[in-house]
């Protein structure tokens, strides 16, 4: 429940030096389940990405709040 189908557009998974980063067009920003980080549950506590960035950032204008993204590392975009 809750997979995609679709290519996550990773920036590099496959070459030197691995990046498991998102791009911008990447359809995992803002589609997760913000229900683990929630207070009591597995993921309480957990507030950095793989990378050491915020785990829970809004990452698309569109989107009405901050949801964390599917994958391991967070898209942060542009300031």
């Amino acid at each position: 429940t809750g997979n995609i189908n679709d290519e996550p557009l990773m920036i590099s998974p496959e070459y030197n030096p691995l990046n498991f980063g998102i791009q911008p067009e990447s359809p995992c920003i803002d589609t997760g389940s913000n229900t683990p980080f929630d207070a009591g549950n597995i993921a309480e506590g957990i507030t950095k990405d793989m990378s050491g960035n915020d785990r829970i950032i809004k990452g698309k204008e569109t989107s009405p709040s901050a949801i964390v993204d599917m994958g391991a590392v967070e898209f942060k975009p542009a300031p």
